[in-house]
């Protein structure tokens, strides 16, 4: 049987970047990496941000250094809390993503494990 990471190995790991990569943006984890397709909202205690909306970026952007304390795999969206009390939502159903929403890839030994990335696919359609 193998050890696969899941969304919920990200509790207790440091949000260490937020990368805008042309249509997507990554989470990264000082090593796994939380690729959302899919547009993410973030829901904070200064209201809620989807991206590219205003005001998207720097909310996310607040949230490096944060600690995940909570990661559900929910029915119609991925939910990360962070200790601020803020969390980011990447939703199941995009219009605007192609065949997948998002991507998890875990490290090993240091270098990311392609191999054993979670796809989560869109579920529009």
């Amino acid at each position: 049987m193998v050890n696969r990471f899941q969304l919920k190995d990200l509790i207790g790991l440091e949000l260490s970047a937020a990368c805008y990569v042309r249509d997507y943006v990554e989470l990264h984890f000082d090593g796994p990496i939380l690729r959302c397709l899919a547009d993410p909202i973030v829901v904070g205690p200064s209201g809620r941000f989807e991206h590219p909306n205003v005001g998207s970026r720097d909310a996310l952007c607040a949230l490096v250094g944060d600690v995940v304390s909570g990661a559900v795999d929910e029915s119609t969206r991925l939910c990360l809390e962070f200790a601020g009390q803020a969390r980011v939502f990447v939703p199941k159903q995009s219009p605007s993503a192609g065949p997948e929403v998002a991507h998890l890839v875990p490290f090993t030994d240091g270098t990311p494990d392609v191999a054993g990335m979670l796809i989560w696919p869109n579920q529009m359609g």
